[in-house]
C-alpha cells in the first residue's frame, strides 16, 4: 500500500488504484480477492481501472452462466463468471478488466500458527 491515497496492486503487472475507505497507507503487502462476477471480459474490459491481457484456458457452461478460467502472463489464474455468453475460444488471448471498487483487500489471519 502506497501513500497518496493509492495502492499498488500486483497481478501480471503493477497497477496503481485508489485506496478504499478505512485502509491506511503504509500497512504493507496485503492479499486481495476479486469476485468472478465482477471481472470484465473483451470489449467491456476497458471500463476497468486495471486492464490486462490473459489467456483463456477453459470455458465451463453451467446453464444460466458460464465460468471462464484465465491465466495471467505471470502464471496466476483467475476466473470470470458471466450470465451473458461471450464469443470467445479456449486458447485465445482475452482482455480482462477490474474496477478498483471491486478489489477486496483481505485481512491477514493472525490466528494461524506459524
Amino acid at each position: 500500500v502506497m501513500a497518496g491515497g493509492y495502492a499498488a496492486v500486483l497481478l501480471s503487472s503493477t497497477f496503481s488504484v485508489p485506496l478504499r475507505d478505512g485502509l491506511a497507507a503504509g500497512e504493507g503487502p496485503r492479499p486481495i480477492a476479486i469476485r468472478g462476477e465482477v471481472v470484465l471480459l473483451g470489449s467491456e474490459a476497458r471500463r476497468g481501472d486495471m486492464v490486462m491481457t490473459t489467456r483463456l484456458t477453459k470455458i465451463t457452461y453451467r446453464g444460466v452462466y458460464s465460468d471462464y478460467r484465465l491465466r495471467l502472463s505471470d502464471g496466476q489464474e483467475l476466473s470470470a463468471t458471466l450470465t451473458q455468453r461471450q464469443d470467445l475460444r479456449e486458447g485465445e488471448d482475452v482482455l480482462v478488466g477490474v474496477k478498483a471498487e471491486d478489489i477486496v483487500i483481505l485481512d491477514e489471519d493472525r490466528n494461524v500458527p506459524g
